[in-house]
């Protein structure tokens, strides 16, 4: 679990945005150079007779971004576009501590962005929110060494019948990205 050390530290911050404005908020942040990604999916939709390619993000009201919590909070205050987005915090178990703002670490961000960059012809990943339950110990950790996810790392476990990799974004979600070939990965341990 990352701790924020000072206000003006730099973190992934996972950021609930309302009303599926995750996308204009994106542009502001891009217009501001402030790094951010949205998870965004391939969808296929008929419209007019005719099948149209778009993209969508894949998880509605949520937004990354690489910030500062006093830019944050500044960009919240000051630039009504940014006004929706609220920092997404998890429960303590112990009742005398409060909420704590969830961050997400570099390394676990690097892997989650280029596993959702990865074009899904087969819909073999899966993004699922952390209150769904995935049931059995931690697997071994283990790497894409062919194939469209290439290098991506996670841990192996089995997902509703399926070996595949995961990856866990602590108290946001688990990207799950079906193996379909045992020799497509390798065992790092």
């Amino acid at each position: 679990m990352v701790e924020p050390k000072s206000r003006d530290e730099i973190y992934w911050f996972p950021m609930y945005v309302s009303y599926r404005r995750e996308l204009s908020v994106k542009q502001i942040l891009d217009d501001k150079n402030i790094e951010n990604f949205v998870p965004m999916r391939t969808v296929y939709k008929r419209e007019a007779k005719k099948v149209v390619r778009r993209e969508e993000p894949a998880i509605h009201n949520l937004i990354f971004v690489y910030s500062s919590i006093n830019t944050l909070s500044d960009l919240k205050m000051h630039q009504a576009g940014c006004a929706p987005m609220q920092y997404m915090t998890a429960k303590s178990h112990d009742r005398e501590k409060p909420s704590r703002i969830i961050i997400v670490e570099e390394s676990k961000m690097q892997q989650f962005k280029k596993a959702m960059g990865v074009l899904d012809e087969d819909n073999r990943r899966e993004f699922m929110a952390w209150d769904q339950k995935i049931f059995g110990k931690e697997g071994r950790r283990i790497r894409f060494v062919r194939g469209d996810f290439e290098g991506i790392e996670g841990t192996i476990k089995r997902v509703k019948k399926n070996r595949s990799l995961i990856i866990t974004l602590k108290d946001v979600g688990v990207l799950v990205i079906t193996i379909n070939n045992a020799s497509d990965i390798e065992f790092l341990d």
